[in-house]
């Protein structure tokens, strides 16, 4: 029977068993289509242009037919829609918030701290827990007590808190998971920040879910602005007259720019700003565009240090916000929580 369902419907019968199914019509549109299934069914059973001689049997198999062909007609025209809601695995991410306070030394767990019930469960190869959730999630875990972190794994959390603030920590969770994978800035291939009506729209337009996707992921960003995805590249065509790269451009930028607003809002106050990685390291006009007409926060860019590249302050010496180009070192970073991961 799956061999079936695959080979119609692409996915298993067990598929089908746990989705949900439901039609995508509006309800002025199904009881349109209903209104006009009933005439049809109606001019079909009254159908008399058959010859009068001819068997019973072949009027009523001709009508079964047209009537079936009807059916499955109306229905394609209703646009069922199988709606999964089951986990996709590595796909989904998951926050596990360890309280890192002194609390956790308490034994009221079997008559042992509550930090050696997270220890066995979440730390180690044999965590049992720790083991099942990542066969379906992608973890991340913070850390709290009187502030909150993002962590490497649970053995990071040392329980010497004087606080806990569970709250703060359920805000930078949700901060950081809200919108994986695709918030944020403008990406080479990837939105950022989108009205969530739009996949709506597609979706009544006709799209698949699949589709929509890859155009999310693979499609739009940079490349869906101006069909490149290599920063240098859009300013070169930018600065050759290119309207689609410099649209591309100032799209990318303004994004920053409201980024470090909106944060600016979130923080109350704002000490440093750190440009690293390609873009950020080695694209000074990029840094200009992003950062201009900040002034009013106390952003100020030094436009000579900033065309230096040599790294460091770019900003003046009497700009009350700090404005830095750090290289970064993401192999190092890597290697260092990869470490941690195998020490447990």
């Amino acid at each position: 029977m799956d061999s079936v369902f695959r080979f119609f419907f692409k996915y298993p019968l067990l598929v089908f068993e746990q989705g949900d199914f439901v039609l995508g019509v509006s309800r002025p549109i199904a009881l349109a289509l209903i209104i006009a299934a009933g005439l049809a069914a109606a001019a079909l059973i009254t159908y008399r242009s058959i010859a009068h001689d001819g068997p019973v049997r072949d009027k009523i198999v001709l009508v079964g037919l047209r009537l079936s062909l009807l059916a499955v007609l109306v229905f394609c025209l209703a646009r069922p829609t199988l709606v999964l809601k089951a986990a996709v695995p590595q796909q989904n991410f998951l926050g596990v918030l360890v309280d890192d306070s002194r609390s956790m030394m308490i034994a009221d767990h079997a008559g042992q701290p509550r930090s050696q019930f997270v220890q066995h469960e979440l730390t180690g190869p044999n965590a049992a827990l720790l083991r099942d959730l990542s066969s379906r999630f992608v973890l991340r875990f913070f850390k709290f007590s009187s502030s909150a972190g993002r962590v490497a794994s649970a053995s990071d959390a040392h329980f010497e808190g004087t606080s806990t603030r569970l709250g703060d920590a359920l805000e930078r969770a949700r901060d950081e998971l809200s919108g994986l994978p695709l918030a944020g800035l403008v990406m080479g291939t990837r939105t950022g920040d989108l009205d969530p009506a739009i996949v709506f729209h597609l979706a009544r337009a006709g799209w698949r879910l699949d589709d929509i996707d890859s155009l999310y992921e693979k499609r739009s960003g940079l490349v869906g602005l101006c069909g490149d995805n290599d920063v240098r590249a859009v300013q070169q065509r930018a600065a050759a007259g290119d309207k689609s790269a410099g649209l591309a451009l100032d799209v990318y930028c303004r994004r920053i720019r409201q980024y470090v607003g909106a944060y600016y809002a979130v923080l109350g106050r704002l000490d440093a700003i750190v440009f690293t990685a390609g873009v950020g390291q080695h694209s000074a006009a990029v840094r200009a565009a992003a950062l201009e007409g900040l002034e009013a926060l106390g952003i100020h860019l030094d436009p000579a240090r900033n065309a230096a590249e040599d790294g460091g302050f770019v900003s003046t010496d009497d700009s009350p916000v700090a404005v830095l180009v750090i290289p970064t070192n993401e192999e190092w970073q890597i290697a260092r929580q990869a470490l941690q991961v195998v020490r447990g």
